[in-house]
């Protein structure tokens, strides 16, 4: 503890806990005592028991999260969606109101098993190499994205009119809500 410059141990018991580097060999003895070899061997054994129960846990674990996971490889050149997460972001520009997915970039270079190079605005001032979570993939044509004000054959007008009996001067009846 910094405040004591003791360990707990020490406070509650007034001296250091015994521990197996304390049990090494005494200087001019030569040997360890019959009983100090003894306990070395058993807190070995121990110890490989302990590593044993650590690599089974991990193993479990790792397999019960690999379930979930999605093997997820991209080729230099495809198109891809960059998600921007706020902290990536340079301080205030970030809004809640801002795209997280930007535009579609060009994989310029795979760097290892998850992340990817890329050509980014130079007025962007963040991190060219983004993580495989933070990618997307895009497959169709970018001008079906575009969002247009007016689409053929719909007319707002026509649409309310659908809604109202004809020759009713009343607002269109809304069912309230839950029933269908």
């Amino acid at each position: 503890n910094r405040s004591t410059g003791k360990t707990p141990f020490q406070v509650v018991y007034g001296r250091s806990l015994n521990h197996v580097v304390d049990l090494s060999l005494v200087p001019g003895a030569g040997e360890h005592a019959p009983a100090t070899r003894v306990a070395i061997e058993y807190m070995c054994d121990v110890y490989s028991q302990v590593k044993l129960k650590f690599q089974e846990r991990y193993e479990t674990y790792k397999s019960l999260v690999d379930r979930s996971r999605l093997d997820v490889n991209f080729e230099v050149g495809q198109q891809v969606w960059v998600y921007l997460r706020p902290e990536r972001c340079p301080v205030g520009t970030y809004s809640k109101l801002s795209p997280t997915k930007y535009d579609l970039f060009h994989i310029s270079r795979r760097l290892g098993t998850n992340a990817y190079l890329f050509e980014l605005p130079e007025d962007w001032q963040i991190s060219p190499i983004f993580n495989v979570s933070g990618l997307f993939p895009y497959s169709g044509d970018i001008d079906s994205l575009k969002t247009t004000f007016f689409q053929p054959r719909e007319n707002d007008a026509e649409q309310d009119q659908t809604r109202h009996s004809p020759g009713s001067n009343s607002p269109p009846q809304v069912p309230p809500l839950g029933i269908s």
